[in-house]
């Protein structure tokens, strides 16, 4: 039986998220102050809040089947 190539141990992957500020700065978002966060999380849940409304406007359907 021949005998098994091992393979090489693949480096652990990374990244970094970026956040696009208002005044058009990039910050990794580890860095955003608190209040920053807040802010993200209130636009990010007032745009899915949006995008839901207007998916379920167009496919009533699947929110009769959701429930």
């Amino acid at each position: 039986m021949a005998a098994r190539k091992t393979e090489k141990a693949r480096p652990e992957l990374s990244f970094v998220c970026y956040m696009i500020l208002e005044d058009g700065s990039t910050v990794p978002f580890e860095d955003l102050t608190e209040e920053q966060r807040q802010r993200f999380r209130e636009n990010a849940q007032q745009r899915l809040s949006e995008r839901m409304s207007d998916y379920y406007t167009q496919h009533p359907q699947e929110l009769r089947n959701s429930t």
